[in-house]
């Protein structure tokens, strides 16, 4: 189940990310994110990344991807994907905006 999940969700990931490629100077790597976390406008979304400090932003989205339990959740599989340039990218990214 969780590797169909995982597939399921990946390929979603993919074909997001290609289509939204031409409409951020991030080529799409933020896209994803708003799936769960919400746009800068969804002001009552809990887990809204806008406005998050770079520092914090970088560390806990590398922590996603040192996880070693067993039970690494959605965000370990979707942060393999990421470089640490492409996070810091996205770091700072989701800081100026509000």
């Amino acid at each position: 189940m969780k590797n169909k999940l995982f597939v399921t969700g990946l390929l979603a990931w993919a074909v997001v990310t290609h289509a939204n490629s031409y409409k951020s100077d991030l080529g799409g790597l933020t896209l994803p994110c708003a799936t769960c976390h919400g746009f800068p406008e969804e002001k009552n979304n809990a887990m809204n990344l806008y406005g998050i400090k770079e520092e914090i932003f970088f560390y806990k989205f590398k922590s996603f991807q040192l996880r070693l339990d067993e039970d690494r959740g959605v965000m370990y599989y979707i942060s393999i994907a990421y470089s640490d340039d492409d996070i810091r990218r996205m770091a700072a990214y989701f800081a100026k905006k509000q």
